[in-house]
């Protein structure tokens, strides 16, 4: 009888994990219904509410997911992006900074951090973080590095960028080189 029920037990819970699985990229919300305790659907759904224009109510319903889903899974990316997000909304850049910085520790290749990292760098007149940026963003994927290129390439008419970009450490710099003169 014991072991009729814990293989019950066990049957429910591997059904939840697997249906959680499946809609976590379809549909985070349903996730969410199936599984209200899983991090990544609860962030995933913190930052698709990140992409909308947000009311102050929402944009706090947000910041709370995500904190919760931080709290759930403190290597989740997508988590603590929403929470530098928010700081960024709130006024915070340094705040931002500060949390954006983690994201990235934890994951050099989220686009979005990258992104985030390149415009901050780029607004405060950081032109060595600006192209730092730039690298490892068009290094993560080739759609990134196609929308990039362009940009990185009317820039170094500059020639303070230009210069910049010969004065990047090491494989950086041969890196940028080397898709500038392709």
């Amino acid at each position: 009888m014991i072991v009729a029920i814990v293989g019950l037990l066990l049957t429910v819970f591997v059904a939840r994990v697997t249906v959680t699985d499946f809609l976590r990229e379809r549909s985070p919300e349903a996730a969410l219904k199936v599984s209200p305790y899983d991090a990544q659907s609860r962030a995933t759904v913190a930052a698709m509410a990140m992409t909308t224009r947000l009311d102050a109510k929402q944009r706090m319903k947000a910041r709370d997911d995500a904190r919760e889903a931080f709290l759930r899974s403190p290597v989740n990316v997508a988590a603590l992006r929403v929470l530098g997000f928010e700081r960024e909304l709130a006024g915070d850049p340094a705040g931002a900074l500060r949390i954006m910085r983690q994201a990235e520790r934890i994951s050099r290749r989220d686009i979005l951090t990258q992104l985030w990292l390149l415009e901050y760098n780029s607004r405060t007149g950081n032109l060595r973080g600006t192209l730092h940026h730039y690298n490892l963003a068009m290094r993560s994927s080739r759609t990134t590095r196609t929308l990039l290129f362009p940009i990185l390439v009317s820039a170094a008419a500059d020639p303070e960028v230009r210069v910049a970009i010969l004065r990047v450490d090491g494989d950086e710099a041969r890196i940028l080189v080397a898709r500038l003169s392709d």
